[in-house]
């Protein structure tokens, strides 16, 4: 989801190898919104009530220039269960804007974004896809609706703001263009299995890869992990089968190669797209259901919230240590990282881009090779994915 600044500061690691200070916002099944010290193990702020099922937190966003009169550094935007949107600060817990009388419907909020200019696209299970026009801290009306299908079980906005992208139960990978409104992309399903069945359809989430705006993941409730090319063909380019367990949430890394897919049993998995999603890395020490995964601004860590009420903190490169987790209580549903990194890290990151683009042709030879003598597992040790015909 969209992200923006928080009024933390993200200074790098201290020289005596301590942890970096390291904020994180969290959204819960009953309403609460939090505000986490991943570093320091601590709940700084802690806002929201009555807490109830139907005030549950199912979507979060930072405002960024949704309000004239929003910090984008400390506001952001909630749904509930119940179709209700607000916008609140969590430097201190106040809500902005309340839009309760202009509820989505009775169905589950299923993606946010902030679109700019005061608009907020909105998604539920319906499938209808609403633009809100915000004025004064109010939402003065619906300017727009957009039908993308039914079942949605999954909205994401594009890091350009220019287009969107839903799947869902037996809903297909699309793309919408939000200028046109009409699809810029529809998805084919893989090919059927080796006795002529039809694979299912379940998305539940979707990520673009960073850079590349063309390029989508998805993790499925059967247990697959597809990468598209929504330039090249209908289909995915490659489908993996990870484990037995829907994968529940996918984020795609900063490097613009890797993703990392969660799945309803707590297992977490680092997969390299250029080699047809080989797994590469594991964090450990989940034990329940990933709800959503998160990376900080430098690339560094990623946060990850599951049904098991922690919200964990894990180092990205090397032996993907579990740095920290905190109890939160709540069964949490989802977690914001700040998004603007600072000048020194954006620096960092760049230089690890270019130092990476040289390696491309390596790994892109790697992956030939790799795809013929591949079958349904790595030939070089044990088993990894299997993977999908497409």
């Amino acid at each position: 989801g969209p992200q923006s600044s928080m009024s933390a500061s993200h200074p790098p690691a201290p020289s005596d190898g301590g942890t970096p200070e390291l904020h994180v916002v969290t959204g819960d099944d009953t309403g609460l919104v939090k505000v986490v010290d991943l570093a320091q193990k601590a709940v700084l702020r802690r806002f929201g009530g009555p807490q109830s099922m139907d005030r549950g937190i199912t979507q979060m966003a930072w405002a960024r220039d949704l309000l004239s009169e929003a910090d984008a550094n400390q506001h952001v935007v909630t749904c509930s269960r119940g179709g209700m949107l607000q916008c609140r600060n969590v430097a201190d817990g106040s809500v902005v804007s309340d839009w309760s009388d202009l509820k989505l419907d009775a169905k589950k909020c299923t993606g946010l974004g902030v679109l700019g200019a005061k608009r907020l696209l909105a998604c539920t299970q319906s499938g209808g896809a609403k633009i809100w026009m915000s004025e004064g801290g109010k939402a003065a009306s619906v300017v727009d609706t957009i039908k993308c299908g039914e079942n949605v079980e999954r909205m994401t906005l594009s890091p350009d703001r220019s287009s969107f992208a839903v799947g869902g139960d037996e809903l297909l990978l699309r793309v919408i263009d939000l200028k046109t409104e009409k699809q810029r992309f529809k998805a084919r399903n893989v090919k059927p299995d080796k006795l002529d069945l039809r694979y299912p359809v379940h998305i539940l989430d979707i990520a673009y890869i960073p850079g590349a705006i063309e390029k989508i993941v998805t993790g499925t409730a059967h247990h697959q992990v597809r990468f598209y090319d929504t330039k090249t063909k209908p289909r995915a380019i490659w489908s993996a089968l990870l484990g037995e367990n829907a994968i529940t949430a996918v984020l795609a890394l900063p490097d613009g190669k890797t993703i990392v897919a969660g799945d309803a049993a707590g297992e977490t998995l680092q997969m390299d797209t250029r080699m047809s999603g080989r797994v590469i890395g594991k964090f450990k020490g989940v034990g329940g259901s990933i709800t959503s995964l998160q990376h900080d601004p430098s690339g560094k860590y990623l946060a990850s919230t599951s049904l098991d009420r922690f919200v964990r903190l894990y180092e990205i490169n090397g032996k993907k240590k579990l740095v920290n987790k905190v109890y939160l209580k709540q069964r949490l549903s989802c977690c914001l990282f700040p998004g603007i990194e600072d000048e020194q890290g954006a620096k960092d990151a760049k230089k690890e881009l270019d130092i990476d683009a040289r390696d491309d042709a390596v790994w892109d030879v790697l992956d030939s090779r790799k795809r013929v003598k591949m079958k349904e597992s790595n030939e070089t040790g044990k088993p990894i994915c299997k993977k999908q015909k497409t």
